[in-house]
């Protein structure tokens, strides 16, 4: 529970703020959301947050903000899980607190991704949401959430330094790109399961149905430094696990096929 501190602010007509940076460049907005749980600052998730418009610290979040010097467009949760030494530095720097109470009808990672869509984002990455506080609810919610039929149009997934989640709909295509060998798990996520086809993977999918809840899709492996995946039917969980020398990211989905 946390009765301890008044909220900063908790108006809901922040939500539709805009960073400065949309109304500067034609580019698509790109928000980061740094969630409660263990962040690895390699390579990668630093340019990650280099090269996004709108941080967002949720919850123990602030924490790691404030340990990797970041500045955050806004801070939102009930702040349980954030020290009480965190949530001061963040009053002392005028940082924008959106304090919710812990009794709610969402998570404090669904709030952040309310706040970046209402900001019209349209790449969301979302780190410290595959890993830490051995909170198994919050991960596979957290994986669930890339679900949500406003997600869309908007280009959204889970990484750390070396794993990745996002999803494909029917229609959607993406290139995986990693190494040779990094793991590559493909899971249906429609009760009617999904057709998919792949080129590049280990064991390539030609227009191959996986069931609802079947494990076929499981760990299979890049056959070369790229595969492409394309949803015909369904609705598809992509997963990657890559090498510790490998830094680039999952291609972007095209949902032009």
């Amino acid at each position: 529970m946390n009765a301890r501190r008044p909220a900063r602010s908790n108006d809901n007509t922040t939500a539709s703020l805009m960073n400065t940076h949309d109304s500067q460049t034609n580019g698509p907005l790109t928000a980061c959301i740094v969630a409660g749980g263990d962040i690895t600052p390699g390579d990668r998730v630093m340019a990650t947050i280099r090269e996004s418009d709108i941080i967002i610290a949720v919850d123990r979040g602030l924490n790691t903000c404030l340990e990797l010097g970041i500045t955050p467009t806004l801070c939102i949760g009930d702040f349980d899980s954030a020290s009480d030494d965190a949530v001061q530095a963040a009053r002392e720097r005028g940082w924008l607190l959106l304090e919710h109470p812990p009794e709610k009808a969402a998570t404090d990672g669904e709030l952040a991704l309310d706040e970046a869509i209402a900001r019209r984002a349209k790449r969301i990455r979302i780190l410290g949401a595959l890993t830490g506080q051995d909170r198994m609810d919050h991960g596979v919610a957290n994986l669930l959430l890339l679900t949500r039929p406003d997600l869309r149009e908007i280009d959204t997934r889970l990484i750390d330094e070396y794993r990745e989640a996002f999803v494909l709909r029917k229609g959607a295509s993406a290139y995986v790109t990693g190494q040779r060998g990094d793991y590559v798990t493909l899971l249906p996520l429609s009760e009617t399961g999904a057709t998919v086809t792949s080129w590049g993977l280990k064991y390539d999918l030609l227009g191959i149905p996986l069931g609802f809840g079947s494990t076929r899709g499981v760990s299979n492996e890049l056959a070369w430094q790229q595969a492409n995946i394309t949803v015909e039917e369904g609705l598809v969980l992509v997963l990657q696990e890559r090498g510790p020398t490998q830094p680039s990211p999952a291609g972007e989905p095209d949902s032009s096929l």
